[in-house]
C-alpha cells in the first residue's frame, strides 16, 4: 500500500494551561512528552513483492534554551496584543457610545498613557501619530468609525506578519538492519511564514559508504564498498485557504543512490485538513 502516519500524542488534545515558561523550558520528562512521535508505515517490497510493516517512535531528550531577545518579543507582543484589544473593544462601541472620530481617538489614546500599559513614552508616541494620521482617512460617523479601529489593528498586525527560522543540522547513520548506509550529513533549513503563506529552502550534504553485492573477475560473490558524495536540495511552499484546509508543493533534488539509478528530482503536491478547530491562546502577563 505504501502509506504512513505519524502522530503527535501530546498534542492530541489541547494544553490551556502549558505555560509559556513549562513549553520553553522544559524538564526531562516534558520535552519526551512534548515531542513523542508515533509513526509507522507499509511498503512493497520490490524484490520479494510482500508487504511490510514497520513501527517508530522517536522524541527528544533536552531542549534547547530559548534566545534571550525571546522574553523581550514576549513582552512586545503582550503590549501589541493589549492595544489590539482596546482597538477591538472600540469597534464594539462604535454607533452605541463612540460615535465621531474625535471621541474615538480619545478612546483610543487616553488609555495608552495609563501606567498599567507599561508602554515606553517613544511606543506611546507613535501610537497616537498613528491614530491621528489615520483618523483623517475616514468619515466622521459610526461606520467611519468602525473603518477606523479596524484600520488600527490592522496597521498593529503589520510588524508581527512575518516569521523566520534558520536551522543547521548534522546527522551519522551507521550499517544496521534497517540500512545497507554509513553516512554523514549536514545542512541548513530556512523558513519564511506569512499569515496565510509559508516558504522553506532545505539542503543536505552527505558523504556515505555502502556495502554493494558484486562479482570478482573470477565470477565469485564479494561486497564492493563503493564511497561516495551526493546531495539533497529542496523547496517548500504552503497556502492556507482556510484555518483548517491548506495547499502544499515541493520540488527539489533528493540524495543519489548506489544501488539504482533514477531520476534525482522530485515534485509533490498536497492537500492538508485540519480536523480539529484551533483553540485561541490567552496570553496573560505576569507579574
Amino acid at each position: 500500500m505504501n502509506l504512513g502516519m505519524e502522530i503527535t500524542p501530546y498534542w492530541l488534545s489541547s494544553r490551556p494551561f502549558l505555560t509559556h515558561e513549562k513549553y520553553n523550558e522544559p524538564n526531562i520528562g516534558q520535552t519526551i512528552l512534548q515531542t513523542l512521535g508515533i509513526s509507522a508505515a507499509t511498503v512493497k517490497d520490490s524484490v520479494t513483492h510482500r508487504e511490510k510493516f514497520g513501527i517508530g517512535i522517536r522524541f527528544s531528550l533536552l531542549n534547547g534554551k530559548p534566545n534571550p531577545e525571546y522574553a523581550f518579543k514576549q513582552q512586545e507582543l503582550v503590549k501589541l496584543l493589549t492595544v489590539q484589544a482596546l482597538a477591538n473593544a472600540g469597534r464594539v462601541l462604535a454607533g452605541s457610545q463612540i460615535n465621531t472620530i474625535e471621541d474615538a481617538k480619545v478612546f483610543f489614546v487616553e488609555p495608552l498613557f495609563e501606567p498599567d500599559m507599561k508602554l515606553t513614552m517613544g511606543e506611546r508616541m507613535g501610537l497616537t501619530a498613528m491614530a491621528n494620521k489615520l483618523a483623517e482617512k475616514f468619515p466622521d460617523s459610526p461606520a467611519g468609525v468602525r473603518m477606523f479601529f479596524d484600520a488600527l489593528v490592522e496597521e498593529m498586525g503589520i510588524q508581527n506578519k512575518s516569521t523566520i527560522y534558520k536551522h543547521i543540522s548534522a546527522r551519522y547513520q551507521f550499517l544496521n538492519l534497517d540500512t545497507s548506509l554509513n553516512n554523514f550529513d549536514v545542512g541548513f533549513a530556512y523558513t519564511k511564514e506569512l499569515k496565510k503563506f509559508s516558504l522553506s529552502a532545505e539542503g543536505m550534504l552527505r558523504w556515505y559508504a555502502a556495502s554493494i553485492p558484486d562479482f570478482n573477475s573470477n565470477n565469485q560473490p564479494i561486497m564492493r564498498l563503493e564511497k561516495d558524495f551526493t546531495y539533497r536540495i529542496g523547496l517548500q511552499t504552503s497556502y492556507n485557504i482556510t484555518d483548517g484546509i491548506g495547499i502544499n508543493m515541493s520540488i527539489g533534488k533528493d540524495f543519489n543512490s548506489p544501488y539504482f539509478n533514477r531520476q534525482g528530482f522530485f515534485s509533490i503536491f498536497g492537500l492538508n485538513y485540519s480536523l480539529f478547530d484551533k483553540e485561541k491562546v490567552a496570553v496573560v502577563e505576569k507579574e
